[in-house]
């Protein structure tokens, strides 16, 4: 499997692997609850694109998976008390983190999430951060299988889950000092 950033010409593929993973995941009991069209839309996928920080793991020329790795993050996540003494600007936040159903069990998610934690590392950061929606079990024990410290619930809005509670999550890069950042 090869980890590597989206481009242009990947936009038509990696908006069907999402619209397909959205399709595979409406039916299970856990899931990030994104809606087709709204997030993630044609619009921020290309953004994201050409930001570059859209990452695809390709086997065989198909996508298994991809996740967004940037500084963007919603602004509640300013006031949360996270573990690692780090302004927001020290961070990068995972989004967009999915991988077919299919590709369960293979160890696909665990290479995407080690990849982040590692791009992370080589720029400098000190801790990657995200938040999963309450009742995400399934995501909440991968993330804390991978390293992860739980580190709060808050109420965050987001276009297509509108205002409701998220766990937050934070993997403290080595090295990086500890204490009570103000996010």
């Amino acid at each position: 499997m090869m980890i590597r950033k989206a481009c242009i010409s990947d936009f038509d593929t990696v908006t069907s692997f999402y619209d397909e993973v959205i399709d595979e995941l409406k039916n299970l009991r856990h899931h990030p609850d994104w809606k087709k069209g709204i997030y993630p839309n044609r619009n921020l996928i290309e953004n994201l694109i050409s930001r570059n920080v859209l990452y695809l793991a390709e086997e065989k020329g198909s996508i298994s998976g991809a996740f967004v790795l940037d500084e963007n993050s919603n602004p509640e996540y300013c006031s949360v008390k996270w573990s690692t003494d780090a302004a927001m600007d020290e961070c990068l936040v995972i989004h967009l983190f999915a991988v077919r159903i299919k590709e369960r069990g293979k160890g696909t998610a665990d290479m995407l999430l080690a990849h982040a934690v590692r791009e992370a590392s080589d720029t400098g950061r000190k801790a990657v951060r995200l938040d999963v929606l309450v009742g995400n079990n399934t995501a909440d024990r991968f993330y804390l299988r991978n390293g992860f410290k739980y580190i709060d619930t808050i109420s965050m809005y987001y276009e297509d889950t509108g205002t409701v509670m998220f766990n937050m999550y934070e993997y403290a890069i080595e090295g990086a000092k500890k204490g009570h950042g103000k996010g």
